[in-house]
């Protein structure tokens, strides 16, 4: 038997947990970062935007368009690398709706697991409905069984008590001849 075997399993099932966390965290943000759903998240499709842009060979008059402000390229990566919660700027209508679009979808889910446990116990119901069928059968089947097999027996133990009772028959008769004699 090893040694360590019963002290390593909680350790096993806290690096198991931190595993099970960390894969959690990395495929959430991967999934959030090349979100195909919303435009902003697709930042890895997007071509490069060049620092300053040309300016428009159609009208040379026109100014330059300004430079990118620093601040929204960091903006924009921090967007890109953390979770992605309702701002506070949303409109309390917003919330509304999306809290209303919830508590829908939470009665949605709980009338859908209703109906399916409704349906696994109407299933099992009927298996257990079915199996106590199958023993009622089995019983019965077992009972006239037994009946017959008794009465095999009876009928077996008539014919042996007869064959005995002939067999004494035929052993008083050799005992009640006289002995034959051989000349």
């Amino acid at each position: 038997m090893h040694p360590y075997r019963y002290s390593r399993r909680p350790y096993r099932l806290f690096w198991f947990v931190v595993g099970a966390a960390s894969a959690t965290v990395y495929f959430r943000s991967h999934d959030l970062c090349h979100s195909r759903a919303d435009p902003r998240l697709r930042w890895r499709d997007q071509a490069p935007q060049p620092a300053v842009p040309a300016p428009d060979p159609q009208n040379p008059s026109a100014p330059a368009p300004a430079p990118p402000n620093p601040s929204d390229a960091r903006r924009s990566w921090q967007s890109s690398w953390h979770w992605h919660w309702p701002r506070e700027d949303t409109a309390p209508a917003q919330w509304q709706e999306e809290r209303q679009r919830m508590h829908a979808l939470g009665a949605h889910a709980t009338d859908t697991l209703a109906d399916v446990s409704e349906a696994t116990l109407e299933s099992l119901l009927a298996a257990v409905q079915g199996l106590k069928a199958k023993l009622a059968e089995t019983r019965a089947l077992r009972d006239t069984e037994l009946q017959e097999l008794q009465g095999f027996r009876a009928e077996q133990q008539r014919r042996f008590e007869e064959w005995r009772r002939l067999q004494e028959q035929e052993q008083e008769k050799v005992q009640a001849q006289p002995p034959r004699r051989l000349v």
